[in-house]
């Protein structure tokens, strides 16, 4: 088994949002690294918006969801936006279930 995170991710900077393009496997092993960079960029400098970029994800388990459940949090509470984005259909299932589809990609 390995310890190395299998997730890679992107960051680009247009105006005031900051994309955070992520592929691969989002599990409990990179959870809080995940949890970690969102945060980072949600209180960046100019920062008002981050938005999560799911089309090249793969996988998602609780652990990961929780970490974007958190960095959603932690926009609202600081006054900033965070939104999810092309989740593939099985990512988009995780969110569902988990209750939290609606909110995380803001309205349609």
């Amino acid at each position: 088994m390995t310890d190395t995170p299998l997730w890679s991710a992107l960051v680009t900077e247009h105006g005031s949002t900051r994309t955070v393009t992520l592929a691969g496997e989002l599990d409990l092993l990179g959870a809080d690294e995940l949890r970690q960079l969102l945060i980072a960029q949600l209180d960046g400098p100019g920062a008002t918006t981050v938005v999560a970029d799911l089309a090249g994800v793969t996988f998602l388990d609780s652990a990961a969801l929780g970490a974007l459940v958190l960095a959603y949090r932690h926009a609202e509470d600081s006054g900033r936006r965070f939104t999810v984005v092309a989740p593939a259909r099985s990512v988009r299932h995780v969110l569902e279930i988990g209750g939290v589809y609606e909110i995380l990609a803001g309205p349609a």
